[in-house]
């Protein structure tokens, strides 16, 4: 059919000439039964009055994404085309078609599906139209567009979790500086690492953290660079967790624990820490003796000697159900009772520091000092004084005093 036959009755109206959208009222409808189409078979077939144009978004979809598979009917006639149907397939299936009815003059109307995901490679994508032209006797006109899509494999992020670590929180303000057990009740310091030892740049890079199976805390990162690139490291993060009650925990944290990136290697996304948080200690000063130095007389021993020094005992116990996780420090005084108005620093000898090594339960340390009175008479009184800075049981007896004193025996040189 020649164009004078197409355009009869004069010139083509401008409104004609700029076309008018038609959508169709029917959707699009999957097809049933598998359906070949061979693009091949239709190039001769491919006319002018109803042209075919093929669009997919995106138009290089990755292996993991779906594919928007769109055809656009025109007619190029100046008369309308009706029973207008339309088919997509890919690789030769027909995977939708659409009844849709009448094209006016010069307008359009749009077909498409959703398809999922396409393996890798090449694909031909296919759009065959057809319908019948009244002006033409009923003729049946018939297009088909095929476009190839280049379906390509994505460079995939790959979120790993490291260096898990948890650690008694010592610090204050709280602080990753805590070593070596955890004792109930006290803060705990979790921290861990968070690179992307894959190719790609994850939409996301999050961290789920984890105690007892119960979230912790939960941070996005965005778009954390490969560590094979130059800009790329590896995170440290941290958090300080409320103390744990004496027994086993598990600490675990998750990359992408909701599987929103599609990542080179699923299996390294978790890593898990089991530790135990021990029972309360109860270091305390139990006891302190003190050992005098006798005079002798006519080979017999004497009263005390106020000029000898004196051996002073100091002993430190653990009663408490858990041990001693770090070394205690004590330090003791000897300070007179008499002569009150006299200021305290001027009436006290201090005798000494000690660090007292960890103790598990039940266990003791004994530290032995000396003090010499120098022949001063009176009443003293010698105290002990325990530090322990982790969580212990009670502190009301981290201190020990005992009375003592120094007198002139009968002999003159004598005490009690």
């Amino acid at each position: 059919m020649g164009a004078a036959n197409r355009f009869e009755g004069g010139p083509v109206p401008v409104a004609l000439l700029l076309g008018v959208a038609l959508l169709a009222t029917a959707g699009i409808a999957p097809v049933s039964t598998a359906e070949t189409v061979d693009s091949e078979d239709h190039e001769d077939e491919t006319f002018s009055d109803l042209r075919v144009d093929v669009l997919t978004n995106p138009e290089g979809p990755f292996v993991d994404e779906e594919v928007l598979i769109q055809g656009t009917l025109t007619n190029q006639r100046s008369t309308s085309i009706e029973n207008v149907t339309a088919r997509i397939a890919v690789d030769g299936t027909v995977e939708a078609e659409d009844a849709v009815g009448t094209v006016e003059p010069f307008a359009q109307a749009d077909v498409s599906v959703q398809h999922p995901p396409l393996a890798g490679g090449e694909h031909d994508i296919t759009v065959t139209a057809e319908g019948t032209v009244p002006a033409d006797n009923g003729s049946t006109t018939r297009s088909s567009e095929t476009e190839e899509l280049l379906v390509t494999e994505r460079n995939r992020s790959d979120l790993v979790p490291d260096e898990l670590s948890v650690t008694p929180d010592t610090g204050d303000p709280p602080s990753p500086s805590g070593t070596g057990e955890i004792v109930e009740g006290e803060r705990v310091r979790v921290t861990w690492t968070l690179a992307n030892v894959g190719e790609g740049y994850p939409a996301t890079s999050l961290g789920l953290l984890e105690a007892d199976g119960e979230e912790v805390d939960r941070r996005d990162f965005g778009r954390l660079d490969p560590t094979g690139d130059e800009t790329g490291f590896a995170i440290r993060l941290g958090e300080t967790v409320d103390g744990f009650a004496a027994g086993e925990h598990t600490a675990t944290i998750t990359a992408d624990p909701y599987e929103e990136e599609p990542e080179l290697d699923e299996t390294n996304n978790e890593m898990s820490s089991t530790f135990t948080v021990l029972e309360k200690a109860n270091p305390a000063v139990v006891d302190i003796t003190v050992e005098r130095s006798h005079v002798t007389v006519l080979g017999q021993e004497g009263p005390p000697n106020p000029w000898a020094e004196r051996e002073v005992t100091l002993t430190v116990a653990n009663d408490g159900p858990g041990p001693t996780v770090q070394p205690a420090v004590m330090e003791a005084s000897v300070c007179s009772e008499d002569g009150v108005l006299t200021p305290a620093e001027d009436r006290c000898t201090h005798l000494g520091d000690w660090s007292i090594s960890a103790m598990g339960t039940d266990a003791e340390r004994e530290v032995v000092t000396e003090w010499n009175p120098e022949g001063n008479v009176g009443n003293y009184e010698i105290c002990a004084y325990l530090a322990y800075e982790r969580p212990q049981t009670q502190e009301a007896d981290d201190e020990a005093c005992k009375d003592t004193s120094v007198i002139v025996g009968n002999a003159g040189v004598g005490g009690r």
